[in-house]
């Protein structure tokens, strides 16, 4: 009887562990339309993701997709590794956003989208004087961050 109770509460356990770290059904199927990875963004980059798709703003979509390969370490991880071994690149020389774009190109038959983000010419450049006002209204060194990294200090100084 004590195994029973032991087993049940066990088994109980792990599936509410994996219940509150699961991705839902919806979150992977909004994920999948917008063409990136389940988990990769929260819902809320998500929704802005698919709404700047039906705009047509492609100037939003790539600054919310370049923003999810701005992190050195996602380079290494191993999601990274395992979506750049599926689309049969090398580990670690795409961002994840690169990856994602990759994927979607794939997905979409786009041959020459799929070129223009294995040439490397897809990654942003950046330019430091245009970062400059941004980082002085800051008070910190432009060279010192992404503007990305700017952005978010702003926002984060603004919800204060």
């Amino acid at each position: 009887m004590l195994n029973k109770l032991f087993a049940t509460a066990t088994a109980l356990t792990l599936v509410a562990a994996t219940a509150a770290s699961a991705i839902t059904p919806g979150q992977a199927q909004l994920a999948n339309a917008a063409g990136v990875n389940p988990g990769q963004f929260e819902q809320a980059q998500i929704n802005q993701l698919l709404k700047a798709e039906r705009d047509g703003d492609q100037a939003r979509v790539q600054f919310i997709l370049s923003n999810s390969g701005t992190n050195p370490s996602s380079l290494n991880s191993a999601g990274a590794a395992q979506l750049a071994a599926s689309l049969g690149v090398e580990p670690g020389v795409y961002t994840l956003s690169e990856l994602n774009r990759l994927a979607k190109a794939y997905r979409d038959g786009d041959t020459a989208g799929a070129a223009f983000v294995l040439s490397g010419d897809a990654r942003p450049t950046e330019d430091l004087a245009s970062k400059q006002p941004l980082a002085d209204y800051l008070g910190v060194n432009a060279a010192d961050y992404t503007r990305a990294e700017l952005v978010a200090i702003k926002a984060d100084l603004l919800e204060d």
